[in-house]
């Protein structure tokens, strides 16, 4: 039997918890959302999977983040499961004109389980907030998420920028 889950990723600019945009790209490149950064900032991602999947680590590009599993916000919610990630581009630079830079993402979680996305990016210099601010405010990207039996891949039936 399959299980089938969604995970929603809400992404903010610290230290002031600022919004992100992202634009439609159509199909210019090979994806058709950008999401807009800038280089030289932190970020924190919110992951929150119903009904609740474990956590084990998170990679971003490769590397380990720290992934902390946070109260939920509705304390009767025992059916869901929230983690923070605080993501970095230190050392990013910027994108280059008509360029886009792909940002790989792996969830491992409990019992082998591997959820794998790429988010489209658009680095933008530290200094330049104009074109970062430019599109539809990405308040969240919702996967619907299905796993069959014996298998250890996730698969993402859909996915939608809100």
């Amino acid at each position: 039997m399959a299980l089938s889950f969604k995970l929603v990723l809400k992404m903010r600019k610290l230290p002031n918890d600022e919004a992100i945009h992202f634009k439609q790209d159509g199909q210019r490149f090979l994806q058709p959302n950008t999401v807009k950064l800038s280089s030289n900032a932190n970020y924190r991602l919110t992951l929150v999977l119903r009904p609740r999947q474990d956590i084990q680590s998170v990679l971003i590009n490769g590397e380990r983040y720290d992934c902390k599993c946070v109260p939920n916000e509705k304390k009767d919610d025992e059916f869901s499961g929230t983690y923070t990630v605080d993501y970095s581009t230190q050392g990013v630079p910027k994108t280059k004109p008509g360029k886009r830079k792909e940002i790989y993402m792996l969830l491992e979680m409990e019992k082998g389980v591997n959820f794998k996305t790429v988010l489209q990016c658009k680095i933008y210099a530290e200094n330049e907030t104009d074109h970062c601010r430019w599109g539809q405010v990405l308040n969240f990207v919702d996967y619907e998420c299905r796993l069959s039996e014996g298998q250890a891949a996730v698969d993402i039936t859909r996915e939608k920028f809100l």
